[in-house]
């Protein structure tokens, strides 16, 4: 073999070796695309996660306090009133304190579902009062607009019983209901943080001849979520 047969062949020989290690090269640069930089070879992971249902109601404020007084002389009774303008007193030397900046109840829903929901008392008038013709009534008032449904999302209410639309008329005091569950506050309580919080404002008449003590009331919330 001649010196120019000799270089010829070392020649080719370079080519095919220049082309072996060029395809060796691409083909281990697509599998280190594929299996690591681009991800195009996948492992699947699963997370899961529940979020709980919670029905929570909170009486924010959970004391209305009238002290200690009497009805004036010569008068037949003295009315007790709070109210989202202030507690008024007539007929009578009581003084409400505030709790909580309240002088009223204030309920919220700190759950996180809307509830249905109902108010009894343990008392009645005549229980809680006694005397000649006493009251104890209240009324139900929206902090937040729009916080207080009817079981259709509505806002018409039933006055009477409650019982069609399950909610009695906002801001109309009924009286003071001992009977389980109580009465219909809310068919829908709702729970967003913008329309969460309902007023409960309590009237008291008490009687020339009520008798002296101390009486107590509490107020039960009975709710479930809707």
């Amino acid at each position: 073999m001649d010196s120019e047969k000799v270089m010829l062949f070392i020649a080719s020989v370079a080519v095919a070796v220049s082309i072996v290690a060029a395809g060796v090269t691409y083909n281990s640069i697509v599998s280190l695309r594929d299996a690591w930089i681009t991800g195009f070879l996948t492992a699947n992971g699963t997370l899961n996660i529940t979020i709980a249902t919670n029905a929570n109601v909170n009486f924010t404020n959970n004391t209305i306090n009238w002290g200690s007084g009497f009805v004036n002389p010569a008068a037949l009774r003295a009315n007790l009133t709070t109210s989202r303008s202030g507690a008024t007193i007539t007929g009578g030397t009581w003084a409400i304190t505030a709790f909580n900046g309240s002088q009223g109840f204030v309920v919220e829903n700190i759950g996180n579902v809307n509830v249905s929901l109902k108010l009894m008392t343990s008392d009645t008038a005549a229980s809680l009062l006694g005397g000649t013709s006493p009251y104890y009534m209240y009324n139900v008032t929206e902090i937040e607009a729009g916080t207080c449904q009817n079981s259709t999302g509505g806002t018409a209410a039933n006055s009477s019983d409650g019982a069609t639309t399950g909610m009695y008329t906002l801001n109309v005091s009924f009286n003071a209901n001992t009977t389980t569950p109580g009465n219909p506050v809310c068919g829908r309580f709702q729970f967003a943080d913008t329309v969460d919080e309902i007023r409960i404002d309590v009237h008291l008449s008490v009687p020339y001849d009520a008798p002296t003590g101390s009486p107590s009331d509490y107020f039960t919330l009975t709710f479930a979520s809707v």
